[in-house]
C-alpha cells in the first residue's frame, strides 16, 4: 500500500479533476436511465460481475462501492502499472461485459 499511496500522490491535479468530473457525469447519467437500467440489471448474469469484483483481495474498497477519489486513483495506479492481480480481475471483468445483454438503441 506504500507503494499505491506513492503512485496515487503522482497523479496530476488536472487528471484528479476530470476523473472526479467523469465520477459525477457517470452517476447523473445513471440516475436519468434509471428506469431503462433497472430492468437490466435484475438480469441475474449481473451478479457475476458484483462476485467477481466483491471477491477481490485488492486492498482498495471494491468497485461495487460509491469509490472516493483515493480509491479510484488507486485503482487507476493499478491499472497503470499492470498490477498483476488487478490486470486478472479486470480482464475476467472485461470476458464477463462482453457476455451482457446489450441495450436496445431508441431510433
Amino acid at each position: 500500500t506504500q507503494d499505491l499511496d506513492q503512485l496515487q500522490k503522482q497523479f496530476p491535479d488536472k487528471l484528479r479533476k476530470e476523473l472526479l468530473s467523469m465520477k459525477q457525469d457517470l452517476a447523473q447519467q445513471i440516475q436519468e436511465k434509471r428506469k431503462t437500467l433497472d430492468p437490466l440489471l435484475a438480469d441475474t448474469r449481473f451478479d457475476t460481475g458484483i462476485t467477481l469484483a466483491e471477491h477481490s483481495t485488492i486492498h482498495l474498497p471494491i468497485l461495487t462501492k460509491d469509490l472516493d477519489e483515493a480509491a479510484l486513483l488507486g485503482y487507476l495506479a493499478l491499472l497503470q502499472t499492470n498490477d498483476p492481480e488487478f490486470s486478472a480481475m479486470f480482464e475476467q471483468l472485461l470476458e464477463w461485459m462482453n457476455n451482457l445483454p446489450q441495450l436496445q438503441k431508441k431510433e
